[in-house]
């Protein structure tokens, strides 16, 4: 059985992911989250023919419209649906570098450990049934690294300027892409400190990279007549540093807790190998764990009782019961809490589950790191993860942003052979698939309220309703330019009050096995 599965397992692989996706259905003509801002572009480069933004962005994103435009041209119509192919094109992609990049790394542990981590955690997932520009970064920059790596281990320099070109090309996407290149370069100076020669190919490449950077922000976005619709998020990091230190200390500090309890969910599965490497390798492990859970129970508690946040603390993308921002009229706009919520002393469990998990790792790896960081690959992975950190924890600090970080690290807990521990599998395997569980019917939930939305926005336009007086939620918001203040119907997950309930919809939630509502509210916002 073992050997079939290991002769047939990308065409295995490739009949499962198409079940998953019919099992979620991406098909619908609606904007998720933010990435109408990005289609935008796309919509104008086809029915245009040229760039064009109708808000502020961050992200490059120029490279991905590229991407998107090519997958709409098969159509030649605009559609949310084929945005959403295209990313999930990018998705299988990022799986498959990941895969490459372990099996020739470390051969004898089992990489279908850390394919699966990636395939469902719950924000890579969500996220590859979206046109948001994390998914496509993070394909191209796993296809980096696989080639930087290749670099290390073989010498090649057919690698090196493989893993060059796709960290440039990276930076179309989010200029983040950037630090692979400096990373890698500051730490091959390192590794070849007494050759001048090799001084001077990297110099040369981390000078081509800073142009190619500085050319994107003066002369390419100037030249498409967008740079008023990019945020400068570089001039923004730099103020807060020099402006408010002590604000960007804070910020740092409080982000980088929120990184570790997020890499303690993410890594959940491997929580026995974790604690079970913990006490083997650590010094006075009792003593030092009871400091971890106190100083953890500690923090969470403080966070619920004082300061009212509580796991997943506010999330971009992951908040409980489900997957995806919830940015309807009560929730966005009037600040309402979300109804049918978990728990909260569920969510403080859970939190403290990935909190514990997430500091244990944090020592293990620190222990790991003093002994090993000169390590060509170690180096290379600590760079990137001290620049890219750096410039997050500052602006644009989501959950969704720490996808890189995590492969940084699973990368890490094969270089510590943690992932070749095989006792107590059916613990790995049960909290595995309570993610892959999580994942598909939270995305599933996603995208059918979102349907909802969508399709019954249309009923009102077929009505004759304008679409300035329809408020769908900050997506079709967005990407129609509507002003919430001025709609006269409102998409809500609850009744408000002082607004007539027009209609009420159901769907069925595969999250919580049961019907959750939405409704349609008439009434004007008051200020």
């Amino acid at each position: 059985m073992g050997n079939f599965i290991k002769k047939y397992e990308s065409f295995i692989f490739l009949v499962i992911g198409m079940i998953i996706v019919l099992l979620v259905n991406p098909k619908g003509n609606f904007p998720l989250n933010d990435d109408w801002r990005y289609a935008f572009m796309v919509q104008s480069m086809l029915q245009e023919g040229n760039f064009a933004l109708n808000s502020e962005i961050a992200p490059t994103i120029l490279f991905q419209a590229v991407w998107g435009y090519l997958f709409l041209t098969f159509t030649d119509f605009f559609s949310f649906t084929n945005l959403r192919i295209s990313t999930l094109v990018l998705s299988v992609t990022a799986l498959w570098c990941l895969h490459l990049l372990l099996r020739k790394q470390w051969l004898g542990q089992p990489t279908w450990r850390g394919v699966a981590l990636l395939a469902f955690n719950p924000i890579f997932f969500v996220l590859s049934f979206s046109f948001m520009s994390d998914v496509p970064f993070l394909a191209i920059c796993l296809g980096s690294m696989y080639f930087y790596l290749q670099f290390l281990k073989t010498s090649q320099f057919k690698y090196r300027i493989l893993a060059t070109l796709l960290a440039l090309l990276a930076c179309w996407v989010r200029q983040p892409g950037l630090f692979l290149i400096l990373a890698f370069e500051l730490n091959y100076l390192w590794q070849n400190r007494k050759d001048s020669k090799k001084w001077r190919s990297s110099l040369f490449i981390i000078t081509l990279a800073l142009g190619q950077y500085f050319l994107i922000e003066t002369v390419v976005k100037a030249a498409l007549d967008l740079r008023e619709n990019y945020i400068k998020v570089e001039s923004e990091y730099f103020v807060t540093i020099l402006k408010d230190p002590g604000e960007f200390i804070f910020d740092l500090g409080t982000r980088t807790l929120m990184t570790i309890f997020y890499l303690g969910l993410f890594v959940l599965p491997l929580i026995y190998p974790i604690i079970k490497t913990f006490f083997r390798q650590i010094k006075n492990p009792k003593s030092l764990f009871l400091l971890l859970l106190g100083f953890n129970l500690m923090i969470a508690t403080i966070g619920w009782w004082w300061l009212g946040r509580i796991f997943p603390f506010g999330g971009n993308i992951f908040y409980n019961w489900g997957l995806g921002p919830q940015l309807l009229f009560d929730t966005k706009d009037l600040s309402l809490a979300p109804p049918n919520q978990m728990p909260k002393i569920i969510m403080y469990l859970i939190g403290i589950c990935c909190q514990v998990n997430g500091s244990c790792l944090l020592i293990l790896l620190g222990n790991y790191l003093l002994k090993k960081w000169k390590e060509p690959v170690n180096l290379f992975l600590g760079l990137l993860l001290l620049l890219y950190f750096g410039a997050m924890s500052v602006f644009s600090f989501f959950d969704r942003h720490l996808l890189l970080i995590f492969i940084i690290i699973l990368i890490w807990l094969y270089q510590m052979k943690i992932m070749s521990i095989n006792r107590r599998p059916y613990l790995f395997l049960a909290l595995m698939l309570i993610f892959v569980f999580f994942s598909i019917a939270g995305t599933r939930d996603y995208l059918q309220w979102n349907r909802i939305v969508h399709e019954n926005r249309q009923v009102l336009l077929k009505k004759g309703v304008p679409s300035r007086d329809i408020d769908a939620g900050l997506a079709n918001n967005g990407f129609y330019e509507v002003r919430v203040e001025g709609a006269q119907y409102h998409f809500s997950f609850q009744e408000v009050e002082g607004m007539e309930v027009v209609e009420k919809y159901e769907y069925f939630s595969w999250v919580v096995l049961k019907n959750k509502e939405l409704y349609l509210l008439s009434g004007k916002l008051v200020q």
